[in-house]
C-alpha cells in the first residue's frame, strides 16, 4: 500500500524527490502513472519496505488523491518556471491544470525546499529522523528522466486521458 506521496507538477525536483526517498527502507516510484492506473498503486507491494510516489500527473485526480490515506507533500512551483524549463527540455505535456495542485490536501511546500528545508519533508513522509548525510550527498546532483528510456503503456496514458477529458466536461 502506498503510504506516501509527494506531488507537485512537471520540473518541480520530483524525479530528485524519489532518488532521495528512496532508501534502504522505503521505496519511492517516480510518476507511477506511466506503468499503473491511479487505482492499482495501492496493488504495488515492496516487501520489508515502505512504499510511496512521487508523481506529477496525480494530482489530476484530486478527489481520488484527496480520499487516499497516505501522507502527502504538495510542491509548488511558479507555472512561468514550470513552463520555461518545460521548453528548455524540450517537454510537451498533453494535459497541464496547475490550479488543481492547490486543492490537493496535505504538507504545501515550495520546491526549493526540498533543497533547503528537507528535514520536515522528510519526517513527515518517511516518519523516521531525517537522513542528513544521504540529503548533502544528493542535493547537487541534477537528476532527471530520460524520456527516452521511460516505460509507457501507451493503452493506459491513452485511458488516462480519456477519463481526465471525461471528468473534465
Amino acid at each position: 500500500m502506498i503510504t506516501f506521496m509527494l506531488v507537485g507538477l512537471p520540473r518541480s525536483g520530483t524525479t530528485w524527490a524519489a532518488n532521495w526517498l528512496t532508501t534502504d527502507r522505503s521505496l519511492c516510484i517516480h510518476d507511477p502513472l506511466n506503468q499503473y492506473h491511479y487505482q492499482q498503486l495501492d496493488n504495488i507491494e515492496c516487501p520489508g519496505k515502505t512504499v510511496g510516489i512521487s508523481c506529477t500527473g496525480i494530482y489530476l485526480w484530486t478527489d481520488w488523491l484527496n480520499k487516499h490515506p497516505a501522507r502527502k507533500v504538495i510542491v509548488h512551483r511558479s507555472v512561468g518556471e514550470i513552463k520555461y524549463s518545460l521548453r528548455e527540455a524540450g517537454i510537451q505535456l498533453k494535459v497541464f491544470k496547475p490550479h488543481l495542485l492547490d486543492k490537493v490536501e496535505g504538507f504545501h511546500v515550495h520546491w526549493q525546499e526540498l533543497w533547503t528545508n528537507p528535514g520536515p519533508i522528510y519526517k513527515f513522509l518517511l516518519k523516521r529522523e531525517y537522513d542528513v548525510e544521504r540529503h548533502t550527498l544528493l542535493k547537487n546532483y541534477n537528476i532527471q528522466m530520460d524520456f527516452n528510456k521511460t516505460p509507457k503503456n501507451i493503452k493506459l496514458e491513452t485511458t488516462l486521458i480519456k477519463e481526465i477529458r471525461q471528468s473534465l466536461v
